[in-house]
């Protein structure tokens, strides 16, 4: 691309969409209309002002700014909670389902046995406050002192490092510990943080400790195999 060409003749440009004067060549070659947000691509040093072509630059930053849609599916047998959201500025823990006619002082049992927060150990719970990156702004102004994280609040909310925690992914295979993983999703995208577990955290076939996450990546606790979908 010709930049010094197409830069002497952008005062005779106008976007097509609102009139505006105010363009902008950027290095990825696409003229951006700083009024409308629409993008023109350059191709072979001709700019494309087609508006059946542009690229709305607001409507991304809409959908930026509302998050990701994230999906994590379970696609091990026997599970009848196959599927959960993963939304902005929220968190949920994977871990292994217990007999329903057994609790114990690791689980907090709701009316709805499903809806479940297992407890995380001091040491994992460190772990994941520590790489908890800052999380998307939500709209809630729950509090939860420390001591308390781990009863079920009359506010429905609990809270992981500043993570709203949902109600944990539940897996009925024996190699998923009990707190086995935790994925979130920040400003930055969604995120897998393995809990010390005993059988590991694998992602395409890696182990990993900690990883961000992409579309149709695979998950392996134990042997257990997730999918994540993220539009």
């Amino acid at each position: 691309m010709d930049s010094a060409v197409i830069n002497k003749y952008m005062g005779s440009f106008a976007c097509p969409a609102c009139q505006s004067l105010r363009l902008l060549l950027t290095k990825e070659a696409i003229i951006i209309c700083q009024d409308c947000l629409n993008g023109y691509k350059v191709i072979d040093d001709v700019p494309d002002f087609r508006l059946e072509n542009a690229i709305s630059f607001k409507q991304r930053l809409s959908a930026y700014k509302k998050g990701l849609k994230a999906l994590l599916s379970c696609v091990t047998e026997n599970n009848s909670q196959e599927t959960r959201e993963i939304k902005p500025g929220h968190c949920v823990v994977i871990g292994r389902r217990i007999n329903k006619d057994f609790t114990d002082e690791g689980t907090v049992i709701q009316n709805i046995s499903e809806n479940t927060y297992t407890k995380i150990n001091r040491d994992s719970q460190n772990l994941v406050e520590k790489c908890f990156s800052k999380p998307v702004k939500t709209n809630t102004n729950t509090a939860i002192h420390q001591a308390d994280r781990m009863t079920v609040q009359q506010q429905d909310k609990q809270l992981l490092g500043n993570f709203i925690r949902d109600f944990d992914f539940l897996i009925d295979e024996p190699s998923v510990s009990r707190a086995h993983a935790v994925v979130y999703q920040d400003e930055e995208g969604v995120h897998l943080i393995d809990l010390v577990s005993k059988n590991g955290t694998y992602v395409n076939g890696r182990e990993v400790e900690k990883r961000r996450l992409k579309n149709n990546d695979v998950i392996n606790l134990g042997k257990a195999a997730m999918c994540i979908h993220i539009s």
